[in-house]
């Protein structure tokens, strides 16, 4: 017997595959997958550098602010200082006071040898530090000071201290407002 080769396949139905066809898809979509990926491989480094430029930049833009904060510091603390200052001589200059008035007031009260120190504050108070008296002198400055108030060119006239030295004199501190 002699072999026959039969094909069961009509030759209509035939066959769509031919063998060089499917690695060419398999190529072609390796080749758009490929594609695809280096694309979004670009926008990923693409942005990646993008935001690292940003942040560099806003980490310098910190940096510079930063040292002009520091430097305005000095120079807000001088102009705390300076506004500190003027609002005190405002306060000076507003409560200024005729200062003959209150050394006359002063001398009219004692001759002044006798006068180690006086102050006057911004309300106008006046203190006055004489030394050394006798108790005459003393008595004299009494009523002189009571006369004074009498007559309503001081008010609050008032003895802080009053103090007798070894020597028998008196150190007396007084103080009074000038009206």
């Amino acid at each position: 017997m002699s072999s026959t080769n039969v094909n069961l396949l009509s030759p209509a139905a035939g066959v769509s595959f031919q063998a060089g066809e499917f690695p060419k898809r398999i190529r072609l979509m390796a080749i758009i997958a490929l594609g695809v990926f280096l694309v979004a491989s670009i926008v990923t480094l693409g942005t990646f550098f993008y935001f690292r430029g940003q942040l560099t930049k806003s980490q310098q833009d910190e940096r510079s602010l930063l040292a002009g904060i520091g430097a305005l510091t000095q120079v807000e603390t001088l102009n705390d200082v300076v506004t500190s200052r003027m609002s005190i001589l405002w306060r000076i200059t507003t409560k200024e006071r005729d200062w003959k008035k209150f050394l006359g007031l002063i001398d009219s009260i004692i001759s002044a040898d006798h006068v180690a120190s006086y102050s006057i504050d911004e309300a106008g108070s006046v203190a006055v530090k004489l030394v050394p008296l006798t108790i005459s002198e003393a008595a004299g400055v009494v009523a002189k000071l009571t006369s004074l108030t009498k007559s309503h060119q001081i008010v609050q006239a008032r003895f802080d201290s009053m103090n007798l030295d070894p020597t028998g004199n008196i150190v007396l501190t007084m103080s009074f407002v000038s009206l």
